[in-house]
């Protein structure tokens, strides 16, 4: 697959001193590892992009694609060598996914997109602020919204991390997310080193409340609960992984397809205020439409 070069087109790469990965950083690749289990062949870089992989993949016995972000030592910015969503990572899946959607222009039946979610959140420097970095994961949320109205069915595995705004950029734009339950398998918003510094609290401190709290959570379980995650897998090897455990993923993927796109919240104990607040605001959106409309 050639994808477009649209999006990568604008990334102006300058080449930086190589800097080493610093020191007690978890280096999880079960992104890759999942990547490659769930497809026949060796996961390919996107646009020589070696940190954006793409690799086919069969579900319910029609074509699907796999992508997935991962961690790149030798990455041209510094801070996206740890599987982070950098410049060229976001530009490049934009760009991928983008493809996608014009090769299938006129497919009788549109490709699955399933993205696997492995990573520890948006590459914060400066050169990726001046260069833009949310324009850049704006373009993954948007291609990725792009390929659902053309027809796409998207789904989320996450299988490690799924932090911050490499999370909204790679993932949360999906029809339903399913998750691997286990150790070192999180989702959140933010990181509790970077709530403890924002909030001036102590990392023990955020640690606890996140315990306690179930929006502060960064147990999948959490998540689950929330509604934001649609399905749980139990039982499966996260790191090593047997034929019957990949087998296992693939029939909680092909059970998706057919379902309809997240169900309603309403019946949700734990969402009762996010459920009231929506009823509010599409109360007013309708009052303050049909107010324009008799004009």
């Amino acid at each position: 697959m050639q994808p477009l070069l649209v999006e990568s087109q604008l990334v102006e790469s300058r080449l930086v001193e190589s800097q080493p990965i610093a020191a007690g950083v978890a280096l999880q690749e079960r992104a890759r590892m999942w990547l490659a289990a769930l497809s026949e062949e060796v996961p390919q870089p996107v646009l020589g992009v070696k940190s954006v992989l793409y690799a086919p993949v069969m579900l319910d016995g029609e074509r699907a694609v796999g992508l997935a972000v991962v961690r790149d030592a030798k990455s041209t910015f510094p801070r996206a060598r740890n599987g982070e969503m950098g410049l060229e990572q976001a530009w490049a899946l934009a760009a991928c996914v983008r493809s996608l959607v014009a090769e299938d222009h006129d497919a009788a039946v549109k490709r699955t997109i399933v993205a696997v979610v492995d990573t520890p959140g948006q590459a914060f420097g400066q050169e990726e602020e001046a260069r833009c970095l949310s324009m850049a994961c704006g373009a993954c949320v948007e291609a990725y919204a792009m390929a659902r109205m053309a027809g796409h069915r998207v789904l989320t595995l996450v299988v490690g991390r799924a932090i911050s705004g490499s999370f909204l950029a790679h993932g949360l734009q999906s029809d339903a997310i399913v998750a691997l339950a286990g150790e070192g398998v999180m989702m959140h918003a933010m990181s509790a080193k970077s709530i403890a510094r924002i909030t001036r609290r102590t990392l023990a401190e955020v640690e606890k409340l996140a315990a306690a709290v179930l929006p502060m959570s960064y147990a999948i379980a959490g998540a689950h609960k929330l509604g934001i995650i649609d399905e749980l897998i139990e039982g499966v090897a996260l790191d090593q992984p047997a034929e019957s455990d990949v087998t296992a993923v693939k029939q909680v993927l092909e059970a998706q397809l057919v379902k309809p796109s997240r169900p309603s919240l309403a019946g949700n104990a734990n969402r009762a205020s996010t459920v009231a607040v929506q009823t509010a605001m599409q109360s007013q959106w309708a009052a303050a439409d049909a107010k324009l409309s008799s004009r």
